[in-house]
């Protein structure tokens, strides 16, 4: 699939249009409950920010005689959307299931589709880590969880 810089924008755009709303969303829920969400929200909107200000100044660095679509390369920037889209996903999916299955989602996905096949390993890694991220921030630290429509976090929170 080819791309163009006019693609390449559009799609920044909706991204930051997206990102403004999840992080105005983010800031409606009281702060004990949104610390996290909050910092994913504005994660979020700061990485479509900078995406459009790196193909904005491609489309400007680049010929005109290199705009036709059909002599373009794929988009440079793949992986990254990738992760700005498993940002969002992870964002959306912390107030509906928790944040321990959402992390663990957000990094089991973001292993699975980087690397391009799956493996044990990855499972067992995500678990691991959504884990340890739960024991720091809401074990150590006292950070409150996100409120979720499932509370399958508090059932872990045993400290």
């Amino acid at each position: 699939m080819q791309h163009s810089d006019k693609k390449d924008i559009s799609f920044a755009l909706l991204s930051m249009v997206i990102g403004v709303f999840v992080t105005l969303q983010a800031f409606s829920y009281s702060y004990d409950s949104s610390v996290l969400l909050r910092g994913l929200a504005l994660a979020m909107t700061l990485m479509s920010v900078a995406y459009f200000v790196l193909v904005w100044a491609r489309s400007r660095r680049r010929p005109t005689s290199e705009s036709d679509p059909h002599t373009q390369p794929k988009s440079p920037h793949g992986q990254a959307l990738l992760v700005f889209a498993l940002v969002v996903g992870c964002a959306v999916l912390v107030p509906l299931l928790g944040f321990l299955a959402s992390f663990f989602l957000f990094i089991y996905a973001s292993q699975v589709l980087i690397a391009k096949k799956h493996r044990m390993l990855h499972f067992f890694y995500a678990i691991g880590l959504s884990f340890f991220i739960f024991m720091v921030f809401f074990g150590f630290l006292g950070v409150s969880l996100p409120d979720s429509l499932l509370p399958i976090d508090q059932f872990f929170k045993f400290f």
